[in-house]
């Protein structure tokens, strides 16, 4: 999106279908779908590679157990729900730098920087619910869902971190959409 509008490809795109809710609907499935392509390849490189690292590492686990199968479905969402955020961002972000830098910095930054002051603050106060409020970061949401079991000490459930990252998905490609249907593309 970020390089439509700066190019002004943008500008023909809407003149040949001036339905923009269909264009942008279109964006978010194609988003979605390569979502899923990076997951299906990173899913297929580690289900070839754990076998043996398991194997080199003595430890004998079944990868078709629930528990792992739970994990890898809910890594598919992620994936997908990571693709919608970037579309999104890119499309309130129309400079594309700025938009892949502040993706880059919602992720790290929001992972470090929350996790850090979580911690600052529960060795002061030493209540459980501080280390579990850093899930309110993107990247810890996105850790704590696809983790089974607990991603951390006081970690929520993985039904928390699916919320927050559908929450942030959401309000990110809304306002996407919303940007797009009433900006000027001229």
């Amino acid at each position: 999106m970020t390089n439509e509008f700066a190019h002004h490809t943008a500008a023909a795109t809407f003149l040949t279908v001036p339905r923009r809710g269909m264009v942008v609907g279109a964006k978010l499935a194609a988003a979605a779908c390569l979502g899923g392509l990076f997951w299906l390849v990173a899913t297929f490189a580690s289900g070839v590679v754990t076998p043996f690292y398991l194997h080199s590492q003595h430890v004998s686990a079944a990868l078709t157990g629930w528990i792992v199968v739970r994990s890898v479905l809910l890594s598919f969402l992620a994936f997908v729900m990571w693709a919608l955020f970037g579309l999104g961002l890119g499309t309130v972000v129309r400079h594309q730098v700025a938009a892949v830098v502040g993706g880059i910095l919602i992720y790290v930054g929001s992972d470090a920087g929350v996790q850090l002051i979580a911690h600052l603050i529960y060795n002061v106060y030493h209540h459980g619910w501080l280390l579990s409020a850093s899930v309110i970061a993107p990247a810890v949401a996105s850790n704590v869902m696809i983790t089974p079991g607990q991603a951390f000490r006081h970690a929520p459930p993985q039904w928390a971190g699916l919320a927050v990252l559908a929450g942030y998905c959401l309000i990110i490609t809304a306002s996407g959409m919303r940007l797009t249907r009433s900006r000027d593309v001229t």
